[in-house]
């Protein structure tokens, strides 16, 4: 061996021997090169000489990948290979990594020294194993092992002692377990294949390709015995907990059902995006895609015409589906076949077993498991994402078969390499697809001026045109025939659908446009809840999907010339003009007159509802006859019953003529014959037809008012309610004139009383009131009734009045007399007071007389006498319980009592009045 081994372990001898050496931690590799790889000169001319001749071979053996590249420095020179060699420069800075990791870690069992002793002494173990070996041995990673090995915790040495003592792990694959524990935590390596086999390679000459087939077999025996787990392209040492957790996560069942789903999800939504559909670019028309995974559907719409079908190894007939096979399985469809790509397979069933763990598996938050789950979730997640990008390789590679043999699918991507393929089997299995040949333009603006065009537009219709594509139309056409020939319903939605699919292949745009052209041409009818959809409204049906399904279509009769020629004079013998020659326009020209008719039938039976009028009748019969007509929303139904409904149209037209005049002219004038017996006339009819003038008005214009047609007498009216109006105005003037006569003479006899009392104006204001009020409503009044009643009024009043006077009388004499009293009593006092206070009668108020005003003016007696009013019938009443007085001797009687009560009320100082 080139290099000298140095016995001593005490880093402190060392320290010691070579004062003027720093020994921090930063320069620990120059005390190594120094002290324990200090080499003769001849060795240094031979290391010199091995490298100028295989520098670019040991360069290239000890390369690590691009992203390591920085951390893991490699020999730069003669120079540096002569002073580090056994050695490679990165191992100075990665054991120094490993002891740090290692002890963040926690797998130490005792204090690690991470300084320079620590170092300088795994180097000097490391360099002991090859000590006797010739020149060209390089000093693999895993031997510093020994060195830290007394520093782990127990159980990390003996899981690695136990893999030693297993007959099935050979000496090297424990190595490569060393190896992996010891770059374990070290971020700056990765664990991968390639760096395993430049960590490991222990001669310059080492055959790189047989070191990394052993280091491959290693991996896998250590795997299958649980001791690492792969991740990737890495390989990751498992601690105890996380071998319970990749124990647990092996034995987690799956069904292959799993694998087929969780395969289908990544392929169809991930890797081809989730696109259901192939639009082909000719026609613009989506195809949608029925795929399948190892038979496996993965729509739900089985129905497709393009399908797509992926067989994995997952498949339990793999094995089966040879050239043969496969090209007789795509004789229908799209068949893929992936290859067998053992490693991808079974990192997709780790990913699902790892996932059914993670969902099932509970722990303590924040326990050591609760983390170790939650790096596995984070290492599943980016499993995932490997598998995606591995598989979408794998499919680039697979085979591709389709109309029964192979199908060199081309492209860069899957998505290109599959739209070959589609257009491939639409181009070869939809034999009509070429019967349509594209709209030019837009396509969209196209149907809907179609629809909008209009009847003017049919003329210049030419669906026998190249460009109209006829015999597009003509399938269309036959197909709706047909179906109305057998009865079957046909929708817009089954119709695009059957155009849509092989062997046509259509895009829904140009069918919905040859059904426009075939409703402007009148061909076709669509109907919407059982109503005609006019072509002006019909787009919003055809452009939305879900109404398609109840927009029916059904084929258009066509009349006979016989028939047309009936309608046409039926249409003139109506009065509706020249009647259009062809059907369509005849029958839209006819639907417009009827339901002129009809919406005035309908303004006709509004007005007649607001009150009595005539043809109510005839109303409701020509609404009902009309609507049964306009309803109907074929020319060929309507020409049918238009003619057989001929005659009852004919009688009805005279009926029309005669109501349109009434409730158009003659309204007006019925409205004033109703307001003429019913409110002006009505309060003074009994009055009015006690006069054979007024009789005969008020009989005739009742007469008019019952008749059920009194269209011809309407003219009547006027004249009559005239002369009625006449005759009344002069009854209530009558009575008007007498009836204010009789108020005012009641108020002077009123005003007489008053007078003579000496009454205050608030008794005299408030007796003429009521007069006063009724002459106002008697001048503003209009029934003969309501002036009389004033009249039988005016008596209570005048009660009323006598009543008020006579008790302001009264409480004169009252406090006259009480003055008089006064005064006698106290003739000599000057200081005397008195006070007197009264009330009037009906609230009239009260006075207060102070001394002073007494002395000045003594109250006089009134010169007035009050009155009383004698009811005769009433004295009558008192001695006799008979109407009649029928002897002389009940005359003698009654006059006797009533001459008595009046002599009475005389001497007793009264005005007496006899009602």
């Amino acid at each position: 061996m080139v290099c000298k081994a140095q016995k001593s372990q005490d880093f402190s001898k060392i320290q010691g021997r070579f004062e003027r050496i720093s020994l921090s931690s930063s320069n620990t590799n120059e005390v190594i090169e120094k002290r324990l790889l200090d080499k003769k000169e001849v060795a240094k001319a031979n290391l010199s000489a091995l490298y100028e001749e295989k520098g670019d071979i040991i360069r290239s053996q000890l390369s690590f990948e691009q992203s390591n590249s920085a951390e893991m420095a490699n020999y730069k020179s003669t120079d540096d290979f002569v002073n580090n060699y056994p050695f490679v420069p990165y191992q100075f800075n990665l054991v120094q990594k490993i002891f740090t990791g290692i002890s963040r870690a926690g797998a130490s069992g005792q204090h690690m020294s991470r300084g320079e002793r620590s170092l300088i002494d795994a180097f000097q173990i490391a360099s002991k194993i090859y000590a006797n070996d010739a020149v060209g041995r390089l000093i693999p990673i895993y031997s510093f092992y020994n060195s830290i090995k007394k520093f782990l915790d127990d159980a990390v040495v003996r899981d690695i002692n136990h893999a030693s003592d297993k007959s099935t792990i050979n000496d090297f694959s424990v190595q490569v377990l060393q190896t992996l524990f010891m770059i374990r935590y070290v971020d700056e390596v990765k664990s991968t294949i390639d760096n395993l086999v430049t960590l490991c390679i222990n001669e310059i000459d080492q055959d790189k390709r047989a070191l990394r087939l052993n280091i491959e077999a290693s991996l896998e025996v250590l795997e299958r015995n649980n001791l690492i787990a792969r991740q990737g392209d890495e390989y990751i040492f498992l601690t105890n907990e996380e071998k319970e957790i990749e124990e647990a996560i092996k034995k987690t069942d799956i069904e292959p059902s799993d694998e087929t789903t969780e395969l289908s999800n990544i392929i169809f939504n991930e890797i081809l995006r989730r696109n259901n559909t192939y639009r082909y670019p000719e026609n613009k028309q989506d195809f949608p895609v029925a795929r399948f995974c190892n038979g496996v559907p993965f729509d739900r719409n089985l129905e497709s015409d393009v399908l797509l079908k992926v067989v994995s190894p997952i498949d339990n007939s793999y094995d089966d589906y040879n050239d043969a096979t496969c090209a007789n399985y795509s004789a229908d469809c799209i068949l893929i076949k992936l290859s067998d790509n053992q490693r991808i397979f079974d990192e997709l069933r780790t990913y699902i077993k790892t996932e059914k763990f993670i969902r099932k598996s509970s722990s303590t938050s924040g326990s050591e498991q609760e983390q170790i789950r939650r790096d596995k979730a984070n290492e599943n997640m980016n499993r995932r994402k490997r598998l995606v990008l591995e598989l979408e390789e794998l499919f680039k590679q697979s085979d591709f078969y389709t109309l029964g043999s192979t199908f060199d699918a081309k492209g860069s991507s899957i998505s290109v390499m599959l739209e070959g393929a589609y257009r491939y089997i639409i181009e070869n299995t939809f034999g009509k697809l070429k019967l349509i040949k594209p709209f030019p333009g837009n396509i969209i603006n196209e149907i809907q001026q179609t629809l909008v065009a209009g009847d003017t537009a049919q003329i210049g219709l030419d669906l026998g045109g190249e460009e109209a594509n006829p015999l597009a139309v003509m399938e269309i056409e036959q197909h709706v025939a047909l179906s109305d020939d057998h009865g079957y319903p046909v929708t817009a939605a089954d119709l695009i659908k059957k155009f849509a699919k092989r062997p046509y292949g259509w895009n829904t745009d140009e069918i919905i446009l040859i059904l426009a052209r075939l409703g402007l041409a009148n061909k076709l009818v669509f109907q919407a809840n059982q109503q005609e959809v006019p072509l002006k409204s019909l787009y919003e049906h055809l452009s939305k999907s879900q109404k398609r399904a109840n927009l029916r279509i059904r084929r258009i009769k066509q009349q006979s010339e016989a028939n047309l020629k009936k309608a046409k004079k039926l249409f003139k013998d109506l009065s509706f003009g020249t009647a259009p020659s062809a059907e369509k326009e005849l029958f839209n020209a006819a639907i417009e007159k009827l339901d002129q008719w009809l919406e005035k039938l309908k303004e006709f039976k509004s007005k007649s509802s607001t009150g009595s009028y005539p043809g109510v009748e005839q109303i409701d019969d020509g609404i009902l006859l009309l609507s049964e007509l306009t309803e109907l929303k074929t020319s060929f139904q309507f020409i049918d019953t238009f003619i057989a409904k001929g005659n009852d149209l004919l009688d009805f037209e005279e009926e029309y003529e005669l109501l349109e005049n009434f409730y158009e002219t003659q309204f007006g004038m019925w409205q004033s014959l109703d307001r003429a017996l019913h409110i002006t006339f009505s309060a003074n009819r009994s009055f009015l037809e006690k006069g054979e003038e007024a009789k005969a008005a008020l009989d005739k214009l009742t007469a008019i008012f019952h008749n059920p047609r009194p269209y011809r007498e309407v003219s009547k009216i006027k004249p009559l309610i005239e002369k009625l109006a006449s005759i009344n105005n002069q009854l209530v003037e009558k009575q008007r004139s007498h009836t204010v006569k009789k108020l005012e003479q009641r108020i002077t006899e009123v005003q007489e009383l008053i007078s003579n009392a000496g009454a205050p104006d608030d008794i005299s204001n408030k007796a003429l009131l009521p007069f006063q009020n009724a002459i106002k409503r008697v001048q503003n009044e209009n029934s003969v009734s309501l002036i009389r009643h004033e009249l039988s009024e005016a008596d209570d009043w005048f009660t009323d009045a006598e009543t008020a006077v006579n008790n302001f009388i009264r409480q004169q004499q009252a406090i006259a007399k009480k003055a008089q009293e006064n005064k006698e009593k106290e003739p000599q006092a000057s200081s005397s007071t008195s006070s007197t206070q009264g009330s009037y009668a009906m609230g009239s108020g009260s006075t207060t007389a102070t001394p002073e005003q007494v002395r000045e003016k003594a109250p006089t007696t009134p010169k007035a006498k009050p009155t009383q009013a004698i009811n005769a019938m009433e004295v009558y009443k008192e001695f006799s319980d008979s109407t009649y007085m029928e002897t002389v001797e009940d005359v003698d009687s009654y006059l006797k009592i009533l001459r008595e009560k009046l002599v009475s009320l005389v001497e007793s100082d009264h005005k007496v009045r006899i009602k």
